[in-house]
């Protein structure tokens, strides 16, 4: 009897997190690619859209955040290339243990289980998953890599 509630429990708890699609690379890649040509095509308030920005950021702000990703050289379409073949995925607490909890407590994201990290060399890009989608809040050195 005891097995048989042990394997209902363990039964639950799959289906439970099996709810929640966990992203892949090939996403968060993807959507990196479309975000940066949102900001190359300087549809700022699209891109504003993928990030987590600190609350009360005015629009004008928010275009020169978004603009200076390109011009610093933090995003670029042949760095996410470049992590596409080279890059680490997964949780962020796995690709960046140290620096991940600051970056997220810079954002105001309270748990770690639904935000993921991409890294090669010194690119970093950390994003929390709603189940749809990234939100990204951390884009450095990918526009870097070559």
């Amino acid at each position: 009897m005891r097995t048989f509630f042990a394997l209902l429990l363990l039964t639950a708890a799959f289906i439970a997190t099996a709810d929640k699609p966990r992203p892949t690379k090939k996403q968060m890649v993807s959507q990196l690619k479309a975000v940066c040509q949102l900001i190359l095509d300087e549809d700022y308030a699209a891109a504003a859209d993928q990030f987590i920005l600190p609350a009360g950021m005015s629009p004008e702000r928010s275009r020169e955040a978004l603009a200076g990703l390109v011009t610093k050289r933090e995003i670029s379409l042949s760095g996410i290339d470049i992590l596409k073949t080279e890059g680490t995925f997964g949780p962020l607490k796995e690709i960046f243990p140290e620096r991940g909890p600051r970056w997220m407590e810079r954002s105001a994201i309270a748990t770690a289980g639904d935000c993921y990290g991409l890294a090669y060399k010194n690119a970093e890009v950390a994003g929390f998953w709603t189940g749809k989608q990234f939100k990204f809040f951390r884009m450095d050195d990918v526009g870097k890599l070559y």
